[in-house]
């Protein structure tokens, strides 16, 4: 496996700030949110919420990704059967408002 050779003050530097609290707790900041975004995502788009949590998984994410960018989501069906029901009720009351002219 190829390595890449970094200058030992920048390598240093890397391993440092890896063990470092900080930037350890901005890590799990950054992770937590991505976790609450992906399932919140995926639950207004009409999926469990957990569906969001093979956003972590590496080679599967980028197909969720896919899949959830280009798929028809549950929530649309239900509101595309929804203006259909609408659409019907106007035009049932329209005929009845014509009937009581």
């Amino acid at each position: 496996m190829n390595e890449i050779k970094l200058n030992p003050s920048v390598q240093d530097a890397l391993v440092n700030a890896a063990h470092d609290p900080f930037w350890q707790i901005v890590a799990g900041v950054t992770t937590l949110v991505f976790v609450l975004a992906s399932l919140r995502l995926c639950s207004k788009a009409g999926y469990h919420a957990l569906f969001g949590l093979l956003l972590l998984v590496p080679v599967v994410n980028v197909f969720v990704f896919l899949f959830l960018a280009f798929s028809r989501w549950p929530i649309e069906r239900e509101l595309r059967e929804l203006r259909s029901v609408q659409q019907t009720a106007r035009r049932v009351d329209q005929d009845r408002l014509r009937r009581a002219a």
